[in-house]
């Protein structure tokens, strides 16, 4: 007797369908999972969301997050400049990161790469995103979806994720793209000068105000969270 005839008829239920992609070729394929009994669905998606939300915030930008496709690949996000706040659709081009507008309308750009500033610890791209503490207008969102730049303006800038159930892999993704063109801009450029002199110094030997502005950006941990308040 086969196994297979002792199995109950597959409910929709107790399913689920995972998409993955491949982040270095973008290739991609579809698997559908079905518990046995109907009633163990619910747990096992929200198993499935919780390890992959895990992993998400876990990846390596440099080789587990895939750039952003030119043109064609959009995010939904919310952008925090000057104490305002706006929900948009946005993509990149060669310039930097636009709007995503429907066919015919004007371009409008809203970061270039050539904008974002440069730290004080010698890295002509400065962004960080792990350990955040977001201002009170993001109440509900999940500081792992989120990233912090600033422009040459001065101007610090918030960009979080706002896909549904899945928002910190997007933001990485955005996160990678703008630093990654941002290093092509200055690929010929000398560091930055107003670096510290010693980039080695211990977090005790640098002085309070650069205290409250440590950067340990290989990790992507900032410790500058005063800015925020």
């Amino acid at each position: 007797m086969s196994i297979l005839s002792n199995l109950p008829v597959i409910d929709e239920q107790g399913c689920m369908v995972i998409d993955e992609q491949e982040p270095n070729t973008r290739s991609t394929r579809s698997l559908m999972i079905c518990t046995m009994y109907p009633e163990d669905g619910q747990g096992m998606r929200e198993s499935v969301a919780s390890a992959q939300y895990a992993a998400s915030i876990s990846s390596s930008i440099l080789t587990e997050i895939p750039l952003a496709i030119y043109e064609t690949e959009t995010f939904l996000v919310k952008i925090f400049e000057e104490n305002k706040m706006q929900d948009d659709v946005i993509k990149f081009d060669e310039l930097g990161m636009v709007r995503a507008v429907k066919p015919g309308q004007m371009r409008q750009q809203i970061y270039s790469y050539e904008e974002i500033a440069p730290d004080k610890f010698g890295n002509n791209c400065g962004f960080w995103y792990k350990r955040l503490h977001l201002p009170d207008a993001f109440e509900d969102t999940d500081e792992n979806c989120c990233f912090y730049f600033t422009i040459k303006s001065g101007n610090p800038i918030i960009i979080c994720s706002t896909q549904r159930f899945r928002c910190a892999r997007p933001a990485r993704t955005i996160l990678k793209k703008l630093l990654y063109g941002c290093i092509t801009i200055n690929k010929d450029k000398v560091p930055n000068p107003y670096a510290s002199s010693n980039s080695d110094a211990s977090e005790a030997e640098i002085d309070l105000y650069n205290t409250f502005l440590f950067d340990n950006s290989d990790s992507g941990v900032w410790k500058g969270l005063g800015w925020f308040h």
